[in-house]
């Protein structure tokens, strides 16, 4: 999506301009707050301390220092696992202080001027794990799209593939699904706002025409001009052929290769395992189940990594019966007759309109 929508003629968006921002942005609130927590950007499972509607307070409250961008620069150079507009590197002197979303906005203008699109209609930028950040953005004007994807894809892509994907060390699987289900909740949550829309990612690589259209109709530019990317190819934001970033075959082509790898890739019992935790999500959002495994204590305590854990989180993270029975509570508290309380429904499920919509799935 990012790399079509910068070949239209009316947009710059820009490849992960600055991710540290974002994790800066939110050291800084959680700092404020006293609370220390593995990720600054986390799956948001189980927090008690804060909701989405605290942190979007305190972004409205937020201006960043001389000092901070000069950290923010610094961080960004030593960066290496998702700064992929190294261009406004060179550019730090041309950024003023200021509240976070004009910060965020010069950066995104920055970008644009650096790849030689400063004067387009639109200027934005990809960034990945941000979902938190959309409703303060949607709040001053900005528009937002989430992309989501079959679960099981996105776990064979992460923990199955067969070259380096600069995802990193591996992250317990249930920890990946979790951050699967704070999109979503997001995309439901944000879904009736004019600002946001939600893009599957099967849809847009098997109905690209029709998918970029209601895209381009939400940004309000004219239609995408399909004959120049049939005829060139996916380009790359300084004008190269586009290699992709699969992580397991290059293709500068839009291409459905993708879907429904998984069902070659991951063993049967990791299927059962992704389908269970993420079951009610996969049938709201039409992606159809395989398996009827139910989810239950025996699966999430005998579920086995494909590898070995990334350092920051314990080996038993997935098993540990604290975190198994919190899946078996979210469980509970979809089928239960009577809908759990406010608190405890924000902490499980991010949002009271999250919770809401998938006890009704439950229920069809």
């Amino acid at each position: 999506m990012e790399k079509l929508l910068h070949q239209h003629r009316q947009v710059s968006v820009a490849s992960q301009p600055a991710p540290v921002l974002y994790f800066l942005a939110k050291e800084r609130f959680l700092a404020r707050r006293g609370l220390v927590r593995r990720y600054p950007i986390d799956s948001l499972v189980g927090e008690t301390q804060y909701t989405v509607d605290d942190f979007t307070n305190y972004l409205e409250g937020l201006t960043l220092t001389d000092s901070d961008l000069d950290e923010l620069f610094s961080r960004l150079a030593d960066y290496r696992m998702g700064q992929w507009t190294p261009e406004i590197l060179e550019h730090r002197r041309s950024l003023h202080p200021g509240p976070f979303v004009d910060v965020q906005k010069q950066i995104h203008a920055l970008a644009a001027a650096r790849l030689g699109q400063g004067g387009s209609a639109l200027i934005g930028g990809k960034e990945i794990l941000c979902e938190e950040f959309v409703p303060h953005f949607l709040a001053h004007g900005h528009r937002a799209i989430i992309i989501v994807r079959d679960p099981r894809d996105v776990i064979a892509s992460l923990d199955y593939a067969t070259r380096d994907n600069l995802t990193g060390n591996h992250r317990p699987t249930l920890y990946s699904l979790r951050l699967w289900r704070k999109s979503v909740a997001f995309s439901i949550a944000l879904s009736q706002e004019p600002r946001f829309i939600s893009v599957r990612f099967e849809d847009l690589v098997r109905q690209t025409q029709s998918v970029v259209n209601r895209v381009t109709d939400f940004l309000g530019l004219e239609h995408f001009p399909f004959n120049e990317v049939e005829r060139l190819g996916i380009r790359t934001q300084s004008g190269d052929q586009w290699r992709g970033n699969s992580s397991f075959e290059d293709s500068n082509v839009i291409s459905t290769s993708a879907v429904g790898r998984f069902v070659d890739v991951l063993p049967r019992l990791v299927v059962e395992y992704v389908e269970a935790l993420t079951r009610t999500e996969m049938l709201l959002l039409g992606y159809k189940p395989v398996t009827d495994r139910p989810l239950n204590d025996q699966l999430l305590a005998s579920f086995q990594e494909s590898a070995a854990v990334h350092e920051r989180f314990e080996s038993d993270y997935a098993t540990h019966p604290e975190q198994v029975q919190q899946e078996i509570r979210r469980l509970e508290m979809l089928e239960q007759i009577t809908p759990a309380a406010p608190t405890e429904a924000r902490a499980m499920f991010i949002f009271e309109q999250a919770y809401e919509q998938l006890r009704a799935a439950v229920r069809l």
